[in-house]
């Protein structure tokens, strides 16, 4: 049975590589992030389930800025009423720097065995994995051991309050639920990720004054000032400096991020200067005692550089994690040793990916994926061997005895 639908995927290799092609060229970038949202993608990724046939799909749809944020759910029903779900994201990040990609982020590229484009990686590789691994089901009318729900959500790349948030609000989930997400993980296929950091995101406002650029002592340059926060983020590392090995990476990060635009013209002194900050923190430091140190620091930079400051919390996540010893891990590792001949690595991350959200209410949940981990940059890409890699994978663990 295994042989037979790793064949039979093997045979749907070029329908899938036509699939994500097909499926990266639409942008689905969040309203809060400028884009148009997800609409479209859902659309086309909904147009595949029906010619699949997955037995019922299910919309759970809501709004943010006047725009539809479509969140699919799509079932097969197996031998047991048990549900494992595969959770998916719609949506992608922009494209950043337009200069530094070689190729259109939305007009992907087949090169040297990978496809090139915005989304490729992250998450479009296992959105048609996942739907194919059901379709080889399908064709060899195998049923799988427990129903199996693919999700396609909208908003994970912003912080998921229009989709794994908005679904657990509605209580979608029933206990007894296990979750794969694949949305990270390493370029050899060993890596399994049951853990992850609190996740800390502020956007920190300097308030000076403006004034013309050949008059400094008129005014308070904000951007100056911004920057010495920032040289004093150093501090914060050293204060919360513990590594932990069970976590790659083994510390504690707090990255400044995006910096907003402050005045056109070069011969003017800015009096505000917004950035933000990025807070990836092992689970033995509390998420208010970073706060606290930050506040430290916001008066000495208010008092050194005569500015005002505001610190504002956009989304903070208490770490969260899964048993290594779960049934869903264990499945999930005798998979990995029969189709990428791996010995898994069960380990924690700093990444935020909605296994937190369902492993803050205590469902069992594993982030996986084969990925060479490019998400986010300029010529992201997925490998068409990791596309067929992980829709074996998918398919065996569908397949395996609960």
């Amino acid at each position: 049975m295994e042989r037979d639908i790793f064949a039979e995927l093997t045979k749907l290799k070029k329908e899938m590589v036509i699939s994500l092609m097909e499926l990266v060229k639409i942008p689905a970038i969040s309203p809060e992030s400028g884009g148009k949202g997800e609409g479209e993608k859902s659309k086309f990724v909904e147009s595949l389930c029906r010619e699949i046939g997955f037995d019922k799909i299910i919309h759970y749809d809501t709004f943010s800025q006047g725009v539809k944020r479509p969140n699919l759910v799509a079932k097969i029903k197996g031998k047991k009423p048990a549900r494992l779900w595969i959770i998916t994201h719609l949506d992608v990040v922009p494209v950043g720097d337009l200069k530094l990609w070689k190729s259109s982020p939305f007009a992907p590229k087949i090169k040297n065995g990978k496809i090139f484009a915005r989304g490729a990686e992250d998450n479009g590789q296992d959105i048609i994995a996942a739907l194919f691994a059901v379709e080889a089901l399908r064709n060899l009318n195998l049923t799988p051991e427990r129903d199996i729900y693919f999700a396609a959500l909208s908003d994970e790349e912003t912080i998921s309050e229009y989709g794994m948030k908005y679904l657990v609000k509605k209580k979608v989930f029933k206990k007894g639920d296990v979750f794969l997400v694949p949305d990270g993980g390493s370029p050899d296929g060993s890596l399994i990720e049951v853990a992850e950091k609190s996740l800390l995101w502020l956007e920190i406002k300097i308030i000076g004054k403006q004034c013309h650029a050949s008059m400094p002592e008129k005014g308070i340059n904000a951007l100056e000032a911004g920057s010495y926060f920032i040289g004093k983020l150093k501090n914060l590392k050293k204060a919360f400096g513990k590594k932990d090995p069970f976590y790659t990476p083994s510390y504690s990060s707090f990255e400044p991020t995006k910096r907003l635009n402050n005045v056109p013209n070069i011969n003017t002194i800015p009096g505000s200067d917004i950035f933000y900050i990025d807070c990836r923190i092992l689970p033995g430091y509390k998420i208010s005692e970073i706060l606290a140190f930050l506040e430290k620091i916001k008066k000495d930079v208010e008092k050194e550089k005569k500015v005002k400051i505001k610190i504002k919390v956009i989304q903070k996540e208490k770490a969260t994690k899964t048993e290594p010893g779960s049934p869903i891990v264990k499945n999930l590792a005798k998979a990995l040793q029969k189709v990428c001949g791996v010995k898994p690595r069960i380990k924690g991350v700093g990444w935020g990916t909605c296994a937190s959200f369902v492993r803050r209410i205590d469902y069992p949940a594993v982030v996986w994926s084969k990925v060479d981990g490019v998400a986010h940059q300029p010529d992201e890409y997925a490998r068409i061997e990791n596309l067929l890699i992980d829709s074996k994978v998918f398919a065996d663990l569908f397949l395996q005895p609960i």
